[in-house]
Order: structure tokens, then sequence, then C-alpha cells
């Protein structure tokens, strides 16, 4: 077997125990679909301009624990003390521990940090749902439809968006997920994947409003940034037009190239506001798009254009 360690850490420091996946050297397959955010925003649109429709999330509790067993079991070191005491004692592990305390244990279903978790567990959930009839859209990865049911939703690793105008649709589907997990469910569908949505279902006046409060400031002071002392009310640099000129040429940038740290942190703006300007501001698209084509190069004038 291939043995992974455990990190090293004071057991004060664990928020969970997970697997050491940068030690790892599995080389299947780890890749596990979710729903694109277009889709999520058109599924939404489908929902609030249908006279019927409700929205309605859920969530599976402890989604990445919940997976068959694997084809080849993991192996990994943990600490004795790390262990609960209970647990030491229902396995007698002292007994099996060397003589730094570790204990070798074997991984024989999903555990976090694995990382073939996340599809380990997607696996199971696509089946399980499709034994019920619940299947992915043709051309639409993870939103899910059912074969005779009205409803439908969205699906981004274990939270789901769902579309329903009959209660015992919706109950199917509830039923069909407690079968396997531990679920949450919130009928006020006002929070997914980081968004605040708010719905109003008035008969003749149907809208619903997507926002992400404090996003922007916590990305304000994550990255820094210092506020201009001219108003910016254009999310990229301006170049005013030359009218009249025959040709205009494209600007060329002959800037410095950044250093490695000051291009991670650009590359991280582009990141933390495309999310954004996808979901909630789309204004914000043309200059991120802009930044996106060059942050693989990225030079001062990026770094300016970023700011």
């Amino acid at each position: 077997p291939i043995l992974h360690s455990f990190p090293t850490r004071r057991s004060s420091d664990l928020v969970r125990h997970t697997y050491g996946k940068a030690q790892t050297p599995y080389e299947g397959l780890t890749e596990a679909l979710t729903a694109d955010n277009t889709a999520i925003r058109i599924h939404l649109n489908s929902v609030i301009s249908t006279p019927s429709r409700r929205y309605s999330t859920v969530d599976i509790k402890n989604f990445y624990l919940m997976t068959d067993e694997m084809d080849e079991p993991e192996f990994m070191w943990a600490y004795l003390k790390n262990i609960p005491i209970a647990t030491q004692q229902r396995f007698n592990l002292p007994a099996l521990a060397t003589k730094d305390g570790r204990v070798l244990i074997r991984v024989r279903k999903g555990i976090y940090g694995l990382p073939q978790a996340g599809r380990l567990a997607q696996t199971k959930l696509f089946k399980h749902l499709a034994s019920h009839g619940y299947h992915e859209a043709r051309n639409t990865p993870c939103l899910f439809l059912h074969d005779t049911r009205d409803i439908s939703f969205t699906l981004v690793v274990d939270d789901f968006g769902v579309g329903w105008s009959l209660q015992a649709d919706f109950d199917h589907l509830q039923a069909t997920l407690e079968e396997l997990y531990e679920i949450k469910i919130d009928h006020t569908g006002s929070k997914y994947l980081g968004i605040t949505i708010k719905w109003n279902y008035t008969p003749g006046d149907r809208w619903v409003r997507l926002s992400m409060p404090g996003y922007i400031s916590s990305a304000l002071a994550k990255y820094g940034t210092v506020a201009a002392t001219k108003p910016t009310n254009n999310p990229g640099i301006h170049v005013p037009p030359k009218y009249g000129g025959s040709v205009q040429l494209s600007e060329q940038d002959q800037s410095p190239l950044l250093n490695p740290a000051r291009k991670l942190r650009v590359q991280g703006i582009v990141g933390t506001i495309l999310y954004y300007g996808r979901m909630i501001d789309c204004t914000l698209l043309a200059a991120v798009g802009q930044l996106s084509s060059r942050q693989a190069h990225a030079t001062t004038d990026t770094e300016a254009r970023a700011e």
C-alpha cells in the first residue's frame, strides 16, 4: 500500500480530520460536474416567469462522506492524539500505534481531502436520482428534470436549487433524497451558492432579485484596495476614441512584468470579480474579460486596470 502522512498540526488546529490530498499520487478520475452560472440564472428566470412555479433550496449534509466503497482502498497515518478516546478504546488503537503515536488507517469510502471524494459522492447521487426518474437535461450538465413530474433543479456539489409547482412533486424529490441522506430544506429559496435571492410571487407582478451583500466590500478589504481619489464610474480604464483617424491601432502594453506575488493577486481579483459579474452585475464582464486575457503575463498596466 501507498501510505500518506496525516497533517502534523496540533489537534486544536484541526477543524476536521482530512486526507493528505497534497501527498497522494492518485491518478484516476476526479472531475465532478456542477451547474454553470448561466444555467442557474436561466433556471431562476424560468421559475419566476412560470405563474405556478416556486423555488426552494436543498442541501445534503456530510455529502463527501456518503459514498459507496472504492474499488481500491487508500491508506493514511493518523495521530492517536487526534482521535477521540472512545474510538481509541473501541478499536484498541493504542495497541496498534507506532512509537511516535500513529496508527495506519484503511480508507474505504469518501473522506474530506480525498482527490476522488467529490466524484465518488456525485456518482452515487446521480445513480440514485436516476433510479427515481431524475436525469440531466441532454445539453445542460447538472440541470435535472424528472421523467414525468413537473419539477427541475440545478445542482452544484450538494446544493439544489429547485423549481416546482405541485407540493407532491417536491415531496417526491424530498423522499428520494432522504432515502440516503440527511438534508436541509429552505422553502423561502432566499440563499443559493452565496447569492441572496428575493422572490415576489404576486400574480401579475412576479420578479426575482439577486444580490451578494458585502461581497465587494470584503473583496476590497481582502486585496487591500484603496479608494480612488477621483470618481470611477467605469469598471475599465477609458481610452478616448480618435475621431477622424483613418487607422486606430490597439494599444501595446510595454510596461514591466509583475513579480509572482503581484501576478497572483491580479489573478485573484479577476476570479473574485468574475463570479460577481456573471451572477450579479454584468456591466463588469467586459473589463474582467480584458483582464483575463492578460493575467497570464500580467504587467504593471494590468495591475492598474485590476485596481
